[in-house]
C-alpha cells in the first residue's frame, strides 16, 4: 500500500464538500512476448503500471 491521503471533493455544486480518505495501491506487471510468436525476436516485453485508489468510507455513504 502506498498510503492513505485525505482529499476534499464536491460531486455536485449543490452538495457540500466532503473529505475522502483514499487507500492507494500500485502494481507493475511485465507482459512477456509469447513463446509461440513467430516474430518473437522482433518484439519486446510490455511494462504496465496499475494504480488503484479506493475511498475507504465509500460503503458508509451507500443507502441501506
Amino acid at each position: 500500500m502506498l498510503g492513505e491521503p485525505t482529499v476534499a471533493g464536491q460531486r455536485h455544486p449543490e452538495r457540500p464538500v466532503r473529505q475522502a480518505t483514499l487507500k492507494l495501491r500500485a502494481l507493475n506487471i511485465t507482459l512477456e512476448v509469447p513463446r509461440n510468436q513467430p516474430a518473437r525476436s522482433q518484439l519486446t516485453p510490455v511494462n504496465l503500471n496499475f494504480i488503484l485508489a479506493q475511498d475507504v468510507d465509500a460503503q458508509r455513504l451507500l443507502p441501506a
